[in-house]
């Protein structure tokens, strides 16, 4: 979706028929027991069916038609996909602008915020009904943490959690890269796999659960490290959302626990506070979460999750979380690209990425020093004799511009080596057959 919503459009990535197979493909995959989130699928599905509704409903007549119109539909897709996997409307829009757009157009933000609240409302109210044990409708993980909950000289600590979050994320991205890398660059691998494409996703599945049930090494924050990485790496719809929200929640609650441990009365046992490793594990949570993706609205996500932005402690976690998932992401960000940016490297998709604002001597560089002037032409008025030597001498050259005089240089296109190499041999070939025919028939 970052790729599409810059531009470029993938064939068949948000047909009917894709929409079918993804949502078949993620029940199963979800299934499977593997460490594995809905993140990802969630939004290709609902942009799939926001790219249905605007082509096939007449009330959305011209939406499909006209680029501006149809990124915004897509754009109002993604928030919705996100919302409806934590049930989280303010979190899903400001993740999918995020995630998906360099330049969002403020006039589509309403659209992706009512839609994002409706797919929220409609799951919430849903799951609701379905859960026979709920009395009333709550967040999706329901906390209960007092109002003074932490004190003031954890915050080193939580910072802390984000310097090493931001480490382990960093790590994390790259070992995901380097495997699907190695494994798309052996040909051998490649051949083998393509072959017997059950082989890897089977061997991968038995691994997971022989380790997992009964709990073993994968119950540990190592073996939920190695486990999401292999995992994602299957050619299966899956969300790395989840997984990664899931290892910065264990490794905060390790840091909770370690802390009430050495200071089993709290840090000021006059005050008799005590320190809640539930608190440790949201900011972990938000905190690697926050630097695998390269965002901070992950913040709000976590807030609208617990479910406790009514009371003064959320304000007080969100002070808290910000700390530590700015601190995770700048340090992430300095080492390796967010995860989606990997996959898009890794898939050699159209995108470029942005430049880092710190680059002052990149920032300051003009298109005159970079460009090349000696540029290789051709004109309304050429002949043949300069066209073929223009080609003979520049055969590195796969595409020419084309102008409307050698004086002027107004652009009017351009024109593939190929193709114009195909173009000319038929003209010329024609006629040289008319020329040839005709000196027959004078020697008649």
């Amino acid at each position: 979706m970052k790729t599409i919503l810059r531009g470029f459009m993938l064939k068949e990535y948000l047909s009917f028929r894709t929409l079918i197979l993804k949502m078949i493909g993620l029940t199963l995959s979800l299934g499977s027991g593997l460490p594995l989130g809905k993140e990802g699928p969630f939004v290709h599905v609902a942009s799939a069916l926001a790219s249905q509704l605007s082509r096939f409903m007449t009330s959305f007549e011209g939406v499909y038609v006209n680029e501006s119109r149809s990124q915004a539909m897509l754009a109002a897709g993604c928030a919705v996909g996100v919302a409806c996997t934590f049930s989280t409307p303010i979190g899903g829009v400001l993740f999918s602008i995020e995630v998906t757009s360099t330049y969002f157009a403020v006039r589509n933000y309403w659209m992706g915020f009512f839609a994002a609240l409706c797919a929220a409302s409609t799951f919430r109210i849903v799951r609701f009904v379905l859960n026979a044990s709920s009395e009333t409708v709550e967040a999706y993980y329901q906390t209960r943490f007092p109002e003074d909950a932490f004190y003031l000289e954890e915050l080193p600590l939580f910072g802390l959690i984000g310097l090493v979050c931001g480490l382990a994320g960093a790590l994390f991205i790259k070992v995901h890269r380097s495997l699907l890398t190695n494994l798309n660059r052996s040909s051998f691998v490649k051949k083998f796999l393509e072959k017997n494409w059950l082989l890897y996703p089977v061997l991968v599945s038995f691994m997971t659960s022989s380790i997992t049930y009964p709990e073993g090494f994968g119950q540990f924050l190592s073996g939920q490290f190695a486990l999401s990485i292999l995992s994602s790496t299957l050619p299966i719809p899956a969300g790395i959302f989840m997984p990664v929200f899931i290892i910065g929640a264990s490794f905060g609650r390790l840091v909770g626990e370690l802390v009430a441990i050495l200071f089993p009365n709290g840090i000021h046992s006059y005050r008799k506070l005590g320190v809640y490793p539930g608190i440790y594990a949201v900011v972990g949570a938000a905190s690697f979460c926050g630097s695998v993706t390269h965002t901070i609205s992950v913040a709000v996500i976590v807030f609208e999750v617990t479910g406790q932005l009514m009371h003064i402690l959320p304000v007080m976690v969100c002070f808290l979380t910000s700390i530590a998932v700015f601190v995770g992401n700048i340090v992430c960000a300095y080492f390796q690209p967010s995860i989606y940016e990997s996959i898009i490297i890794i898939k050699k998709l159209p995108y470029i990425r942005e430049m880092s604002t710190c680059l002052d001597v990149l920032n300051a560089t003009t298109a005159e020093q970079i460009m090349v002037s000696d540029v290789k032409f051709i004109w309304k008025g050429i002949t043949y004799s300069e066209l073929k030597k223009l080609m003979d001498d520049n055969r590195e050259i796969r595409s020419f511009p084309i102008v409307l005089d050698k004086e002027s240089r107004v652009l009017l296109g351009s024109v593939n080596r190929k193709v114009l190499n195909d173009s000319v041999q038929c003209l010329i070939g024609d006629r040289i057959r008319r020329l040839g025919w005709f000196s027959l028939a004078v020697k008649e």
